[in-house]
């Protein structure tokens, strides 16, 4: 090769750079654009994830920097945390602790797992079990003694995992009374043992009576057999509960402590009226049983923790945190929360407050809070259970890097999409058809409080209409909301307000929501009334004057080696520009003229008459390349000028070469006329080959 020059295009930029830039778009390219996120406690993990509890007294005074795409403070993210140091000390409570003594909790059998953990079953029940061969024995320490049992030599068949077989539940729970006693000496406790009936019943006793705790503790006794009946128990607890003569206290509470399901529903009759349910699950790993413990807890406003049964001293933790939880009375019975920084100030109150299993009280606000990018000044007011107020004041600094997916902090969605529907075909219309006059309008958001919502609606010739949307659908996970909306595409008097939209036969539909109180999650969505082509021509490759003839170019000059140029139709450069003005405004270069009619990305390669690759190049007229150039109609003229260069940064000698090009419009897409009209762009992808030479 002599010293000459060449054009090329190497692998492009991914399209959604470029729909990302622009404003107006349909929902195939909305689903591009950054997701926005809630700002919330820290995000939990388990069979019952919760937003954890936040320290105020920590929060106090300080900035919290957060992504800026963090668009609101959610409105079910928030817990409080315990203070450290309570300003009032322990309250008091009376509290009914039950206990499962069903058959199901002791172990027959035990089996040695590979990694040499050790499995108990409940095998009396469990034939698949029962028939597996034993070899052995195994002798283990329990609460009440050590135990023998057969070793299993196989658990193929197994499912029948025994509940306590520490025996650990009446420890536990005698230590729970110890634990309530000497933090809350004012409380007063109860203990119920059950399987299909109700047994050792102990009713309410003050805890500051020594010889009546004692009575208490020594009426805990295991033994084992019948079914798993929750009825019995909690129908007596809330007997006892509401009994003016056993209760202390303003506030109770139940401690519900099983290995299992229910072996029916009779109790849920009893729910409504229930005091907060506090339950612990005996389980080894996760189990379906513990879905309707969990819900029993949920409903009643208490919380739900699963435990090795395995470990008697986690056990015995889970059961102290429940008892401070229960009877600390600093906890929040209400919140305010403002954000002082919105115009006019945003203000949330809670609905109601639910324990969570961190010791925090999770509140419900009445609605989300707008957060505007920059500082925003947040206070939170509450009004604890004891009756004293805090206020706490900190400063959330959105400015931070974007994030896309949920974490921590933070729950991320799509921002909303808008789009019209078709009955008929139940698909998305192009353009709107003048033979029709109404089509259905489909809102999908993140979520948040609202019910049905109004989007705004115009038209160019002043039209203005509210469509409203309803009918919410959340099979998907968030909300998806529509209606439908009327149009006249023939009538260009408009009637504002008259719930239809009067287009005058070529005019743009434009709809525009917002979240009344995050006005952040936006969306804009245009239905034109017309489509066009995107490109247009043939690679007719022309050349006035060859480079070859007495030309010599520097290819160091060129940024990247990329020997492609792009220029308008009056040469000037659009596209590798840096370095490259010698070169593509001399006349002896070969130049391609092609007609767009919406932003392009390209891929060009470049190869000799012998079929070797000489250079490649890639790149992009963007969405502000496209707005700048001059336009007939809906068209633009752009010229690719083949500066001389290989990728070696050789230059090219005179002969033919080959160029094999990509070109992408990118559609789905609503672009301008020369006339300002919105237009629709189809998406196009072709493919060019031309023989040329230097």
């Amino acid at each position: 090769m002599s010293s000459q020059s060449s054009l090329r295009f190497s692998g492009g930029r991914p399209a959604a750079s470029l729909a990302l830039a622009l404003s107006i778009c349909l929902p195939a390219v909305a689903a591009k654009a950054p997701k926005r996120c809630d700002w919330h406690g820290p995000l939990s993990g388990g069979e019952k994830p919760y937003a954890k509890c936040i320290d105020m007294a920590t929060m106090n005074g300080t900035t919290v920097k957060v992504p800026k795409n963090v668009t609101r403070i959610s409105a079910d993210g928030l817990s409080f945390c315990q203070p450290k140091t309570p300003t009032t000390g322990a309250g008091d409570a009376d509290i009914v602790f039950i206990y499962d003594n069903s058959g199901s909790m002791t172990a027959d059998a035990a089996f040695i797992e590979t990694d040499g953990d050790t499995s108990f079953y409940y095998v009396s029940n469990d034939n698949g079990c029962r028939s597996n061969a034993t070899s052995g024995s195994i002798n283990y320490p329990t609460k009440t003694g050590n135990v023998v049992l057969p070793l299993l030599v196989s658990n193929n068949g197994c499912h029948g995992f025994a509940g306590d077989p520490a025996n650990a539940r009446g420890f536990v729970v005698t230590e729970g009374i110890s634990f309530l006693a000497a933090t809350s000496a004012t409380s007063t406790a109860g203990a119920i043992s059950f399987n299909s009936i109700t047994k050792y019943e102990s009713p309410l006793i003050p805890v500051n009576n020594t010889a009546s705790v004692a009575a208490l503790k020594a009426s805990i006794q295991l033994d084992t057999s019948g079914g798993t009946d929750y009825r019995p128990p909690l129908a007596l607890a809330d007997q006892w509960l509401s009994d003016p003569a056993l209760i202390k206290t303003k506030k109770q509470a139940i401690v519900f402590i099983s290995d299992g399901a229910p072996n029916n529903d009779t109790y849920q009759n009893l729910v409504s009226r229930l005091d907060p349910v506090f339950s612990i699950y005996l389980s080894k790993n996760p189990t379906p049983d513990t879905a309707r413990l969990q819900e029993l807890s949920a409903a009643t406003g208490g919380t739900f923790t699963r435990v090795n049964p395995n470990d008697p001293n986690a056990m015995v933790a889970v059961l102290k945190q429940i008892i401070s939880t229960i009877t600390t009375n600093t906890l929040p019975k209400s919140a305010t929360v403002t954000n002082k920084s919105m115009a006019p100030p945003q203000v949330s109150k809670s609905l109601g407050m639910t324990s969570n299993p961190d010791g925090g009280a999770a509140l419900k606000l009445d609605s989300i809070l707008g957060l505007k990018l920059g500082a925003n000044q947040i206070e939170v007011q509450l009004l604890r259970e004891d009756n004293t107020n805090a206020t706490y004041n900190f400063t959330l600094d959105v400015s931070g890097d974007e994030i896309s997916s949920t974490a921590g902090n933070y729950s991320c969605y799509d921002m909303p999409t808008l789009t019209a529907i078709d009955k008929a075909t139940n698909t998305p219309p192009e353009i709107y058809s003048p033979d029709k006059t109404s089509y259905q309008l489909k809102l999908t958001r993140s979520p948040s409080e609202l019910g049905d919502v109004t989007v705004s609606a115009s038209t160019p010739n002043n039209d203005k209409e509210g469509i409203k949307v309803g009918n919410t659908n959340m099979s998907l996970g968030y909300p998806t909301q529509t209606g439908d909306f009327n149009y006249n595409a023939n009538k260009g008097n408009p009637a504002v307000g008259n719930n239809v939209l009067e287009v005058d036969n070529h005019g743009d539909m434009t709809f525009v929501w917002s979240h009344p109180r995050d006005p952040r999650e936006t969306v804009t969505y245009t239905l034109p009334g017309r489509v066009v082509p995107i490109i247009s021509g043939s690679p007719d490759i022309s050349i006035k004057k060859p480079v070859t003839e007495g030309v010599i170019f520097d290819p160091g000059k060129i940024k990247d080696k990329d020997p492609v140029v792009v220029t308008d139709s009056k040469d000037n450069c659009i596209v590798n520009c840096t370095g490259t003005g010698d070169f593509h405004k001399a006349d002896g270069l070969p130049t391609w003229n092609l007609i767009i009619k919406s932003p392009i990305t390209y891929k060009i390669k470049i190869f000799d008459n012998l079929g070797q690759f000489v250079c490649a190049s890639s790149g992009e007229i963007n969405a502000a390349a496209w707005a700048a150039l001059a336009k007939t109609g809906d068209s633009a003229a752009i010229r690719l000028k083949f500066v001389p260069v290989a990728t070696s940064g050789q230059q090219l000698g005179t002969g033919a070469y080959l160029m094999r090009a990509d070109v992408i419009a990118l559609g789905d897409l609503v672009t301008k006329g020369s006339s300002g009209e919105s237009i629709v762009v189809k998406n196009a992808h072709r493919e060019y080959f031309k023989k040329f030479g230097y």
